[in-house]
């Protein structure tokens, strides 16, 4: 049962919509997106902690960094996947800040996860509570 669970969930996944309702002109439109939606918080934060349980160091973390970036670029060359278009200056002052929240959110988790390594009740009563979020972001 275990090993189908993926495919189970996939099976029930629902298109993703981007969480409308900011710009895309401006950094503050750009810092506020990763704070706004609960898939960008789930993946930075599960990210940044489980670098520091892990024992890898900052490699995880600067790793997401970077393929978000080359994401964010390539979109941006080929243009249409984010259904919103972005050219030049807008482009990097909404980059520059959606860069500098989800570094400021990974170095947090990342602080956090140092000191869940610590604390073993805290860690699994975290993990069930990540694991519970990410349930409820696919379901809705």
């Amino acid at each position: 049962m275990r090993k189908y669970l993926p495919l189970f969930l996939l099976a029930f996944s629902v298109p993703a919509l981007a969480h409308p309702g900011h710009g895309t002109d401006s950094f503050q439109a750009g810092f506020l997106h990763p704070l706004t939606g609960l898939d960008h918080l789930l993946m930075l934060t599960g990210a940044g902690v489980l670098s520091a349980l892990s024992g890898r160091k900052l490699l995880l973390p600067l790793a997401t960094l970077g393929m978000m970036l080359a994401g964010a670029v390539a979109g941006s060359l080929l243009g249409g996947f984010s259904g919103v278009e972005m050219s030049g200056h807008s482009f990097w002052l909404f980059t520059s800040g959606f860069m500098f929240a989800s570094a400021t959110v990974l170095c947090a988790s990342f602080a956090a996860g140092l000191l869940l390594r610590r604390h073993d009740g805290l860690r699994k009563t975290f993990g069930g509570g990540l694991i519970v979020s990410a349930l409820l972001a696919l379901m809705s």
